[in-house]
């Protein structure tokens, strides 16, 4: 008997709270395929590229890691084939050094230089070249933008924002909540002005982006998480359309996004 398809948050189903290594074992052991020692190795390597960052933290990697293993799990159970030795340390490294400032750096983006950082710690756990490499573009496929083509890459981005199809309150606003403690440290760090209503707005039109692109992991997914997370992503846009005294319309319109505007085509007009 096939198991049911992801209602929605990972979080609210059947993610555990405060992960620690020997849960993450327990439960994935098999789909670690490592040995014990090398999995030690790997997670206390990658806890410490994560300095102090109130969301892009250690915390959110494990989750992420917890989540794309679970994920992972389902697709095999219907009969598709998953990498999920290389999808879970790519998923513990994926935000590796998010802390670090790169504009003055040859990287491209900060999930880039999560790769670099990747691809120098994935031999001392026993990769070789094909799972370094392989590591490393599914880290890159949590790029705003990039084309995602193979199942690990819908699952590791699935996970990264597991919590936007999850409860409103609990899951989702939760989580912008540190997003946006985070993105005022960093503006205050390197002497920036930060504006939370652009802040949201800005991160509306990217996390549409994301939605926009085939996150369906297969033919056996009922789809419930998009949905869930289309109706959130909307409550947030007429929250702060209130805020601005405008119409869920008039926000929309001044967005600017495509990405948004056909996003909320299938969701009930509210304003």
């Amino acid at each position: 008997m096939r198991e049911p398809a992801p209602v929605a948050s990972l979080a609210e189903t059947v993610r555990p709270t405060n992960l620690n290594q020997q849960l993450v074992w327990d439960q994935f052991k098999d789909e670690l395929a490592l040995p014990r020692r090398e999995f030690r190795y790997a997670w206390s390597d990658a806890k410490g590229q994560y300095v102090g960052l109130p969301y892009h933290n250690f915390d959110h990697a494990k989750e992420v890691m917890w989540d794309s293993l679970a994920l992972g799990r389902l697709c095999i159970q219907n009969g598709i084939a998953v990498n999920t030795r290389v999808l879970a340390m790519a998923s513990l490294y994926h935000d590796a050094g998010f802390h670090i400032d790169i504009s003055d750096t040859e990287f491209e983006s900060k999930e880039h230089y999560a790769a670099a950082i990747y691809q120098h710690s994935a031999p001392s756990f026993g990769f070789d070249e094909a799972e370094v490499e392989l590591g490393s573009k599914l880290i890159i496929a949590t790029k705003l933008g990039t084309k995602r083509e193979s199942v690990e890459e819908r699952i590791i981005v699935r996970a990264d924002i597991d919590n936007v199809g999850g409860n409103y309150d609990i899951s989702f606003r939760a989580k912008s909540g540190l997003l946006i403690e985070e993105e005022r440290l960093l503006a205050q760090q390197h002497g920036k002005k930060f504006n939370r209503l652009q802040f949201e707005a800005n991160s509306i039109k990217a996390l549409a982006v994301y939605m926009s692109s085939d996150l369906k992991l297969g033919d056996f997914d009922n789809g419930q998480w998009s949905s869930h997370a289309a109706i959130n992503l909307q409550r947030l846009a007429i929250e702060l359309a209130r805020q601005q005294n405008k119409t869920l319309t008039g926000f929309v319109q001044g967005l600017g996004s495509t990405a948004v505007s056909k996003l909320f085509e299938s969701l009930p007009k509210r304003d």
